[in-house]
Parts: structure tokens; sequence; C-alpha cells
């Protein structure tokens, strides 16, 4: 579950360069990431294993 949110939150950085250099696809990464991070950030919460 770690490794799904350190790899959305890649997403959503790369997403954030390409938008702060206007290259294109950029606002297509940065909603997947925040998406992902989103899910990611849910399915953390509601997980049996907490420590």
């Amino acid at each position: 579950m770690k490794k799904l949110n350190q790899i959305s939150i890649a997403i959503l950085c790369v997403g954030g360069f390409f938008k702060h250099n206007s290259y294109p696809y950029a606002n297509i990464l940065v909603s997947i990431g925040f998406i992902a991070v989103a899910v990611t950030l849910i399915a953390m919460a509601f997980s049996k294993n907490q420590q």
C-alpha cells in the first residue's frame, strides 16, 4: 500500500512539472495523480492492518 502511495505521488509530481512547463497532457497527469492519491489514502484509512 505504501508503494502505491509513493507511485501516485510521483505521478502527481510529474504532472505538476508538466503543467509548470506547459507540456501537453499535463492536466490528465495531474488529475490521475490526485485521484490515485485520494484512492490510496482512502484505502489506507479503511485497511485493517493499522499500526
